[in-house]
């Protein structure tokens, strides 16, 4: 059953389930008339089948009519209100809803009229107007819906309020949140205890938000979303170890691959590799589709090279070995799969890069510029690996390219600083060598690309530096 239409199951259940007793013969012809066309428009909505969705607009449609004859032979037989605005909410006319809802609400003003109202405001987002028909419907005298409705009003004004708190980050709203999640919990609702966790954990309250979710758990200790939502609070709080541990836990039980591969990056961050490892190769058992399976076989890869790292760094080449040949596995895997995979060569270049792999980093980057892959960053990694090579003259050409591109604000330091400084040493070296026009040539530029660098940045200990080359360039060329 979809969530979209459960609560309205509900209320039809409600409905269905009063005593007619109070109305007329002609009522209940058309009562049984309206019940059965609004079913019937549910049920053919639930199925979700080609052309169900028109049919089941009629049977609606045909169940409102029903339902309106018999609020005009008896206007305060409230399960036929409730299902029609609930049959025009079905149908997203949420204004005819409304409309409806306040034409009816003319002559029967109670906790049932007004909390409809409410959460068709909800529905429509509108959600101050909703908020304020919340609080109309708590301002009335008890009636007999009251006790009824009183639980979803805090329920429904926790998420609304969180929602505004989402979007605004106003703390004032965090806190009404809160306060309405308490009372919702307190009223019994299923899931408050949940969504209060979540709330003290936007609000950075560890202890309060360990609390609720805590009895959350306890009322329902086979929910994996709650041990989740535990683990993650326990996260945030710097907790890693204990964290962890839920994680391992949960791994016990059936969870889907989206919740796996969430764990898995987990483990990743905390650098347990091999448990993220192993998460991930769970993931690829489950016959996933090609594009998680090429994910996880990146992540898996990915995993045992930095395993691998960790080994070398440690000392242990035959296990570093060992690890090296796995992550060459899986993305041998990910080549079978998927040869011109973008993501797979340049996660292969980077951590090539990044190990000192430059020979290979340059070949996979390379792979990326003619496949038409390549923006600023796969310039300048290129250029990176060509100058770690002392090979400044192709350095230079990929920093130029790096520069010539669509470079972000945050990363002009960094492309002009490469380049110009690359120029400085070609300048010097031709300089040294007896070329001196071509040397000239490069640390002109070098000085104007220098200039950019320092004009870019904030740092004193980079712009002192540069002030140093600048320096060196102007003395250089005025003794040519």
């Amino acid at each position: 059953m979809s969530r979209r239409h459960g609560f309205m199951i509900i209320i039809l259940i409600i409905a269905l389930g009063l005593n007619a007793f109070a109305l007329g013969e002609l009522s209940i012809r058309y009562l049984k008339n309206a019940d059965k066309d609004f079913r019937d428009g549910i049920q053919l909505l639930e199925e979700d089948r080609e052309g169900n969705k028109e049919e089941a607009y009629k049977k609606l449609e045909e169940a409102i009519n029903n339902y309106d004859k018999v609020l005009n032979l008896d206007p305060t037989y409230t399960p036929a209100f409730t299902n029609i605005t609930d049959a025009y909410m079905m149908m997203d006319k949420f204004k005819e809803a409304e409309e409806y809802t306040k034409k009816y609400m003319a002559q029967n003003r109670n906790s049932v009229t007004y909390f409809r109202l409410a959460t068709i405001y909800q529905r429509e987002e509108k959600y101050d107007d909703a908020i304020q028909a919340y609080k109309n419907t708590l301002a009335l005298p008890e009636d007999g819906g009251t006790e009824v409705v009183l639980p979803s009003i805090y329920n429904n004004m926790s998420a609304i309020y969180e929602m505004k708190y989402m979007k605004d980050k106003n703390t004032g709203d965090l806190d009404l949140a809160i306060e309405y999640a308490l009372k919702a919990m307190k009223a019994g609702v299923p899931g408050a205890s949940s969504r209060l966790a979540a709330l003290y954990k936007y609000k950075g309250d560890v202890k309060a938000a360990l609390s609720a979710v805590d009895e959350a758990i306890a009322q329902d200790p086979e929910n994996m979303e709650l041990k989740i939502l535990k683990a993650s609070i326990l996260e945030d709080s710097g907790d890693q170890d204990a964290a962890l541990k839920i994680y391992e836990q949960i791994l016990s039980g059936n969870l889907d691959n989206d919740r796996l591969e969430q764990i898995g990056i987990r483990f990743y961050n905390s650098k347990k590799y091999k448990q993220a490892a192993d998460v991930f190769i769970k993931i690829t058992k489950s016959n996933p589709d090609d594009t998680l399976l090429i994910n996880s076989y990146l992540n898996i890869a990915n995993c045992y090279q930095q395993l691998e790292k960790e080994a070398r760094d440690s000392g242990n080449a035959s296990q570093a070995d060992s690890y090296k040949a796995e992550a060459t596995k899986y993305f041998n895997l990910v080549a079978q799969k998927s040869p011109d995979n973008p993501e797979a060569i340049l996660q292969q270049a980077d951590i090539a890069l990044k190990n000192g792999d430059n020979d290979t980093a340059i070949a996979m980057y390379e792979k990326l510029i003619n496949m038409g892959e390549a923006d600023f960053s796969i310039y300048l990694n290129t250029g990176t690996a060509y100058f770690n090579k002392k090979d400044y003259a192709n350095a230079e050409v990929n920093f130029q390219k790096a520069a010539s591109a669509e470079v972000p604000k945050k990363y002009e330091f960094q492309v002009y600083y490469n380049l110009g400084y690359t120029q400085f040493i070609l300048g010097l070296k031709d300089i040294s060598s007896g070329n001196k026009d071509t040397g000239k040539n490069y640390l002109n530029k070098s000085k104007e690309n220098l200039k950019m660098a320092k004009s870019s940045t904030s740092d004193s200990g980079a712009i002192s530096s540069i002030d140093g080359y600048l320096k060196q360039i102007d003395q250089t060329l005025n003794a040519q």
